[in-house]
């Protein structure tokens, strides 16, 4: 089974960007979650959906990761809206303290 990360970017018409991830958001996925994201997030994107229900592992590195983009959009750059997750990244935000963010 081919689980590295992939994500998949629609832009809607309002200026809200899409993102469904897929695969293992671990050390390795972080790099290519970052990557696609400097592609993807630019103007006119105001806000971002991220669907995670496919990602099949959350690892520190993938935690670090979300957490960052969420304090990006807190500081007023974009808004962040977890629109679906997985039952790991579930249990990884939980424990972390960030169980308010969840859908």
């Amino acid at each position: 089974m081919d689980r590295r990360l992939r994500v998949v970017g629609a832009q809607r018409d309002d200026g809200i960007l899409r993102l469904r991830v897929t695969g293992d958001l671990d050390i390795l996925g972080v790099a290519r979650f970052r990557e696609r994201l400097s592609v993807l997030l630019a103007p006119p994107v105001r806000g971002v959906e991220l669907d995670l229900r496919g990602v099949t592992f959350c690892g520190a590195a993938g935690v670090g990761e979300l957490l960052r983009l969420r304090r990006h959009a807190v500081a007023g750059e974009f808004d962040v809206v977890l629109v679906a997750v997985s039952d790991p990244v579930r249990f990884v935000l939980g424990l972390c303290g960030a169980g308010d963010w969840l859908p």
